[in-house]
């Protein structure tokens, strides 16, 4: 599976420390690659099947995008990240981490996050609000990153005071790490071509009472 990165970073460039905790006191640190490969199966060892499976098929991606926000002793906010493996990921790696999401999705309905236990086994700090309350918990400049992975495009509100609470929690030079689907990649452009829908099925959106699935791609 092509590994996309995010639409925009919206800070400069991660560099990730040369030296990890306990290399000062002459202790051989582990490789980051090899820290971040064993963090991710630890914690996909957590998931129950079917669960444990869908995770895996996506752990390339989650790969990449802890890669892109792993800083040793920081604090993480995850927007809208529900059930999946980046936040509990994050708060094994000792990252002061907490998930805002109401869990409102078909798939967090079916696998509620307090039943599967994964998230707060591993010191996620569970915020279950809607996305569009985020900030209420978080003083001035009071985390180092906050991640946004392929929720923005689920949000029926306008974006805006979400990124305005971002701008204003984050510290001076902190990390929001922002990404979405490609409408336009070539697997979505080959859909077409085969007379497939971007978009969501119909059911999806005219039976339920709320619609969750994309509202732009």
């Amino acid at each position: 599976m092509a590994i996309h990165p995010p639409v925009e970073v919206l800070a400069p460039p991660l560099h990730v420390p040369s030296s990890l905790p306990g290399e000062w006191s002459g202790e051989r640190a582990e490789p980051l690659g090899a820290l971040l490969d064993r963090t991710l199966d630890e914690v996909l060892a957590l998931y129950p099947e079917p669960l444990r499976s869908a995770e895996r098929a996506d752990l390339a991606r989650q790969r990449f995008h802890l890669q892109q926000i792993y800083r040793p002793g920081a604090r993480i906010a995850d927007l809208g990240g529900g059930i999946g493996l980046l936040s509990p990921a994050c708060a094994a790696l000792g990252m002061t981490t907490w998930l805002e999401d109401d869990h409102g999705d078909s798939v967090n309905r079916r696998s509620p996050i307090d039943a599967l236990g994964v998230h707060r086994r591993a010191g996620v700090r569970v915020l279950a609000t809607p996305v569009s309350d985020f900030g209420a918990h978080f003083d001035d400049a009071s985390l180092d990153i906050v991640s946004c992975i392929e929720s923005i495009e689920h949000w029926h509100h306008s974006p805006r005071t979400v990124m305005e609470e971002v701008a204003r929690v984050l510290r001076p030079g902190g990390l929001f790490l922002l990404a979405a689907p490609n409408a336009a990649s070539a697997y979505h452009r080959a859909k077409l071509l085969l007379r497939r829908s971007n978009r969501s099925c119909f059911h999806d959106w005219y039976f339920p009472t709320a619609f969750r699935r994309h509202v732009r791609v």
